[in-house]
């Protein structure tokens, strides 16, 4: 795996070039772009961490 980190210091951006067979994990919503011949794969959020009923939302585990 090689990296380079572009655009210091302010909106930096993490370019990742995998070899055939690596993973990468990104946050939700930070990928900007990748080649055509990556396959990416999802999931949903297993548990939430913040419960809302009748308008008053507390933290949970």
């Amino acid at each position: 795996m090689k990296y380079e980190i572009k655009y210091k210091p302010s909106y930096s951006m993490l370019v990742v070039n995998l070899e055939q067979g690596e993973k990468i994990t990104a946050e939700a919503g930070a990928m900007t772009y990748m080649d055509p011949d990556i396959e990416a794969h999802t999931r949903k959020r297993e548990k939430s961490s913040i419960y809302c009923v009748n308008g008053k939302c507390r933290f949970g585990c």
